[in-house]
């Protein structure tokens, strides 16, 4: 999750809410298009998410409706205020 939010303020130049992201990320692993994995790192557990196929289709119908559209635009509507 934390990845996921420092790409996006990369791509967007905009800060995420976690609200916002943790909740879809829990979503989208209940729905079987993305899969959590705990692994420890020192005394830490961290939860790595990797897409699924079922992901990956998902992703493709995403990507061939929206087109070209920058992901800045995508996002609009989240990262405003």
């Amino acid at each position: 999750g934390y990845g996921l939010l420092k790409e996006i303020k990369r791509l967007t130049g905009q800060k995420l809410p976690t609200g916002i992201l943790y909740p879809l990320l829990y979503e989208l692993e209940n729905k079987k298009l993305i899969k959590g994995e705990w692994k420890g790192k020192g005394k830490r557990r961290i939860k790595y998410y990797s897409i699924t196929k079922k992901g990956k289709n998902f992703l493709f119908k995403i990507r061939k409706f929206f087109g070209e559209m920058p992901i800045k635009e995508m996002f609009k509507e989240f990262l405003e205020e």
